[in-house]
């Protein structure tokens, strides 16, 4: 699981860089499905995306977004592809 976090502290900005993009939303939608089909719970996943705001690399909404995400992913309510079209939608 130390895997999911340093893959995501390679995948995010530093703060002083902009918000999350699309591809990086559906980055952690992948490793989402990725965790969850190698016997993980969605509450250890949840749980390593916490761990991202001690490291100052993401803001608290971000992480909260990012959880959304992993969530949706892991009950299969939505893939990784429907994450990022979601994302690229204007609002």
């Amino acid at each position: 699981m130390k895997a999911f976090l340093l893959f995501i502290l390679l995948c995010v900005p530093p703060l002083a860089q902009a918000e999350l993009s699309c591809a990086q939303i559906g980055v952690v939608a992948e490793q989402t499905n990725k965790y969850r089909d190698d016997g993980y719970s969605l509450k250890e996943v949840l749980r390593e995306l916490a761990k991202l705001e001690k490291t100052n690399q993401l803001t608290a909404e971000e992480i909260e977004l990012l959880q959304r995400v992993a969530a949706k992913t892991f009950v299969r309510e939505a893939t990784p592809y429907e994450i990022v079209k979601e994302c690229e939608r204007p609002r």
